[in-house]
């Protein structure tokens, strides 16, 4: 399907610096990546931005449970970062549909760029499947985001101006390369080794096809993309091409649980909510935009639309367009949208599913396997995982991801319902003023 008007334009920044170790803590990883994320934030002039981060860890092969809570850190530290600095600037977070200024995305890539084909140690090739790609289609990706400026973040000793700076498609105007030493109690790796006894880790490890996480999304912010991101970030691509013995099903499955009216009654500021094709739309368009930069990967919806929800491109220019149809039981929205992948490796889901009760999907479909929850929520995951144990399920692997707030860690949390309550005290003092 092809991008519906011009594509948005977009700052991409690239922190090309070692990963901070497993060991480093929540603020020694913010104080790692602060500095040139800061700046950038403060002289960005396009509403888009986004951050890929280089994790040579996350190299094809080990499940990607395995770094999962790594991962999640980092997404979290930098989400918090961008919150407080565009705080700083008198900004918000999010798209401009929403009432934001900037609307981020962070992924991750793990090769340093140098391989040409990308196909040699048969590893995804180039295409991989977000958020976690090589280089080389993040820069010159024939439906990539279109790149206003760039800026590089190189530094630490041993690290210099990579030789794909100004290649792959991308011109030499418009790049800022940053020379940048990082904070020395966060200082980062020189590779992408595993840690000592990570091969135990490796082999209690499990590979997730299909993956879930559940909320309202509603005027979609840092806290519900860091959220997001995790929960793709848990679903193994498959790293051969498909083939009936093949680990995982053919087409991996990422669900997301939408609240519905039986859900949203007690919501504070409920007057103020997106309808579920909004949100919906809203999600299915940012778990698209993170989830491929592959020009060959193609992007297909079913046919039947929701007249209130129309196609809607991607800070990538992609298209998405939100369907509907009775879920399996008869009740509810079900949208989706399928990716082609490229190389003979069959498809991958995004589905998106009304809920109307705390369980949803994760006691009606057997197959799912993980669930992504946060720490206020972690609650209802253990409850799922009760009812699973009653009906003799295989309990899903709960992952629990950190909150967006304040760098101190004092502050108060990225909050929908805030959103709402700044929304209608606005609007609130918009009537009163045209009244006078």
């Amino acid at each position: 399907m092809p991008p519906l008007g011009p594509r948005p334009l977009c700052t991409l920044l690239i922190h090309h610096i070692p990963p901070p170790p497993p060991s480093a803590s929540q603020q020694q990883i913010i104080k790692y990546y602060r500095p040139p994320t800061h700046s950038t934030l403060k002289s960005l002039t396009a509403p888009n931005l986004t951050i890929a981060l280089f994790a040579p860890y996350l190299a094809p092969g080990p499940p990607r449970s395995t770094s999962c809570d790594r991962a999640q850190r980092i997404l979290t530290a930098i989400y918090s970062i961008v919150a407080t600095s565009l705080r700083e600037f008198g900004k918000i977070e999010g798209s401009k549909q929403d009432g934001g200024d900037v609307d981020v995305r962070v992924v991750f890539y793990w090769d340093e760029g140098e391989d040409e084909d990308g196909e040699e140690d048969g590893r995804s090739g180039e295409w991989g499947l977000g958020p976690v790609f090589r280089i080389r289609p993040i820069l010159g990706s024939g439906v990539g985001r279109r790149w206003m400026n760039v800026v590089y973040v190189v530094g630490a000793e041993g690290w210099s101006r990579p030789s794909w700076v100004g290649k792959a498609g991308v011109s030499m105007e418009g790049v800022m390369v940053v020379e940048f030493t990082p904070q020395e109690e966060a200082e980062g790796e020189k590779g992408g080794k595993e840690e000592e006894g990570g091969k135990l880790v490796l082999e209690e490890a499990r590979r997730h096809g299909v993956v879930i996480v559940a909320g309202t999304f509603d005027h979609l912010h840092a806290g519900h993309k860091l959220l997001l991101t995790t929960t793709a970030f848990l679903l193994d691509p498959p790293c051969q091409p498909c083939s009936p013995d093949s680990p995982l099903p053919l087409s991996p499955r990422l669900i997301v649980g939408l609240t519905g009216p039986k859900l949203l009654e007690n919501k504070k500021h409920a007057e103020l909510l997106h309808p579920w094709p909004q949100r919906a739309r809203d999600t299915l368009t940012f778990l698209t935009s993170i989830l491929t930069f592959s020009p060959s990967a193609a992007i297909t919806s079913s046919t039947e639309t929701i007249s209130s929800a129309t196609s809607n491109p991607t800070p990538g220019g992609e298209s998405c367009t939100i369907s509907k149809e009775k879920d399996r039981e008869g009740e509810g929205l079900r949208c989706f949208s399928t990716i082609t992948l490229p190389g003979e490796r069959g498809e991958m889901v995004v589905e998106i599913v009304e809920i109307n009760d705390v369980f949803g999907p994760t006691v009606t479909e057997e197959g799912i396997s993980a669930l992504v929850v946060s720490e206020e929520t972690r609650g209802g995951g253990e409850a799922v995982n009760r009812e699973r144990r009653r009906k003799r399920w295989t309990e899903l692997e709960l992952f629990v991801v950190g909150v967006v707030g304040e760098e101190g860690g004092g502050g108060v949390k990225m909050s929908s319902t805030e959103i709402r309550r700044r929304r209608g005290e606005t609007t609130g003092m918009r009537e009163e003023k045209g009244k006078i």
